[in-house]
Order: C-alpha cells, then sequence, then structure tokens
C-alpha cells in the first residue's frame, strides 16, 4: 500500500463509478482537470460497470493534454467501500478528494482553495459547502434542504464544549456530507481500511470513527461542490438503498465498538449505546443516556439551518459544455451508444 506522496502531486482525486452516464461524468472530469495553481492526479476506479466508458476517457484526458490518470477495471461489483479503497491504495497526493459522476467542483480553484486551507491550518480533515442540484431536461433547480450538518455553530464556536461534536455526530447523527470531504490521503486509507470488509457502501462512515478517535473536523466555510440531489444512495428516498444505509451504520456501530477504548464517562455511554441494533430504538436510548444533547436539539429546532442557494453559473456551464465538441468524433459517437 503506498502512504508516501509524491511531492509533485497535492492532491488526488478519486471518482468512484458504477454505469456512468457519459454527460455526467465528463462534466465532473472537466471540473477536475479544469483545476489551476494545484497540482493533481486523477483515479478513476470502475466497480464492474457493463461499460466503463474508459476510451471515452483516454480521449477526453487526451484533448486537453491531461496525463496524470489511472483508469482502474474491475470484473465483479464489489461495493462502494471497496471500490473506492482500490483507488486510494495507489493514491499519491497528499490529500484525497472522492468525487462522484454528477457531481462537480465548484470553482476551477476549489482544489487550491481546500490544500490551502487544510495546510494553512495543519488539518488532517475538513468539510465545505455544497449547491444541491437536480438537472433533468428543461429544467435545473436548486434546491434547499436541512443542511448537513444542521448544527454548524460547533464546527465555528471556539469555546464549545470538548465533547460537542462527539454529541452531535455520533449521538445525533448530525452528520456533514460525505461529497463534502477533504482530507489527508495517509489517514483516509488507514480509516476506509478498517471498514471495507464489513462496510459496503457507506465509506463516509469512516468520518463518523475519526470523530470517535478524537479527530476534529473543521469546516470550510466556502463552496466547494455541485451535489445532485435526489439520485444517490442517501437522498434517492429508494427504500432498498435506504436498507442498505442502515446495515451499514449498524456494521460501522460494531467495528466502532470493538476498537474503542473508555476513556471518559462520554465513552462508556456511548459504548453501551452501541451495544443496541436497530437504529430508531438506538436514537431514543442515546436521549437518555445523553440528556446533554437535548439542548442541541432545542437549538436546531429555534435555528434551523439550510443549504445555501445563491450560486454562481460560471465555472458549471464551463464544464457543461467542455468536451461536447468530441461527439462530432465518428469514434466517439460509437463508444457513447
Amino acid at each position: 500500500m503506498n502512504l508516501l506522496h509524491k511531492e509533485n502531486i497535492d492532491v488526488s482525486v478519486v471518482v468512484a463509478s458504477y454505469n456512468p452516464v457519459w454527460e455526467k461524468l465528463r462534466r465532473t472530469l472537466c471540473s477536475i482537470i479544469f483545476q489551476k495553481n494545484i497540482s493533481i492526479e486523477v483515479i478513476i476506479v470502475d466497480d464492474g460497470s457493463e461499460h466503463n466508458l474508459f476510451d471515452n476517457i483516454r480521449i477526453l484526458f487526451d484533448s486537453y493534454n491531461f496525463k496524470e490518470y489511472t483508469l482502474m477495471d474491475s470484473s465483479v461489483n464489489q461495493g462502494t467501500c471497496m471500490n473506492s479503497f482500490r483507488g486510494m491504495k495507489i493514491a499519491q497526493g497528499k490529500y484525497i478528494k472522492f468525487i462522484s459522476p454528477g457531481d462537480y467542483l465548484y470553482e476551477d480553484d476549489t482544489l487550491k482553495k481546500l490544500f490551502d486551507y487544510a495546510e494553512k491550518n495543519s488539518l488532517e480533515v475538513c468539510f465545505g459547502e455544497a449547491i444541491y442540484y437536480s438537472e433533468t431536461i428543461g429544467e435545473f433547480k436548486i434546491w434547499e434542504v436541512t443542511h448537513c450538518p444542521c448544527n454548524m455553530h460547533i464546527y465555528t464556536d471556539k469555546n464549545i464544549e470538548e465533547n460537542a461534536l462527539k454529541l452531535n455526530y455520533l449521538v445525533l447523527s448530525d452528520f456533514a456530507l460525505g461529497a463534502s470531504f477533504f482530507s489527508k490521503t495517509n489517514i483516509t486509507v488507514e480509516y476506509l481500511e478498517k471498514i471495507i470488509e464489513k462496510v459496503k457502501y457507506g465509506e463516509d462512515n469512516i468520518y463518523r470513527l475519526m470523530v470517535l478517535d478524537g479527530i476534529k473536523i473543521h469546516y470550510f466555510q466556502s463552496k466547494i461542490i455541485w451535489y445532485e440531489f435526489g439520485i444517490g444512495i442517501s437522498t434517492s428516498k429508494n427504500r432498498k438503498w435506504g436498507e442498505k444505509v442502515k446495515k451499514d451504520i449498524i456494521a460501522a456501530n460494531k467495528i466502532m465498538r470493538k476498537g474503542m477504548k473508555i476513556h471518559n464517562f462520554f465513552d462508556l455511554r456511548y459504548k453501551l449505546l452501541l451495544l443496541i441494533k436497530t437504529i430508531k430504538i438506538q436514537r431514543w436510548i442515546g436521549y437518555i443516556l445523553f440528556p446533554e444533547g437535548i439542548k442541541y436539539l432545542i437549538y436546531r429546532k429555534k435555528f434551523p439551518v439550510y443549504t445555501i442557494t445563491d450560486y454562481d453559473l460560471s465555472f458549471y456551464k464551463k464544464i457543461q459544455l467542455s468536451g461536447k465538441e468530441l461527439l462530432d468524433n465518428r469514434e466517439m459517437k460509437d463508444i457513447c451508444k
């Protein structure tokens, strides 16, 4: 496993795909390779798709003279966690950014801003703002939904209680959006390796393990991603996927309970809470074991926070149009059928 980064690569961007739609994948890749003032590599890991579109990708990258990329195929579908881990094992950047086809970096200097913020503050992991969007034929829509996380003041108040982050993130399940994270490669590999045998799709469970271990998650107060809302595992409202998400959370809970050490009364209570295997019941028992969390629930109700709805379409329009001219190539048309 390669945990040492190349001095000439700042960020490894891992694109995990499964039966991708070319139009969405093309925009996602353009949003990455158009990043400026930052050295990057792109690792595309396909999870056993019927059509992995690697020929398309090569043509796209060649047309923009982008050379720092790796394509990794798979003969079988293994799930998001294992698929992402395959890419991370060869990542050589100091930091890593996961992104899915259909999600796009917000501006052409997004990775530069994230890198500078992490370096300046010596961070291991941080998250930023997302613009929740959906796009169908003839309709582009921005969604205003409950912010993830809701209690944003926990990430900005320097005088917050020591266990406030653990309480909100672990007990009250006030998670940050997985697509908005940016983290050091070595620590991300370390934590993903802990869950890949048991957790199949919910790779963002690694941030729960990090919080449990006392790793501080920082909030970068800037827009970093266009997040396609309503189709993914976590936002599609599909009952089947909902059950898979719950199953992964329970599996992660078991890993957390097995590995955690008791340092204080908070840890003792949380380890007891992890014994409960039903998420809904666990949530209610959490209120009993952690009555101090009620104030955060009240705060959430009294001062609700919603996702950002103001946006700049400049970069979005650029990636929307870029690469389309390649479809005039007969070979490309054949591939895209």
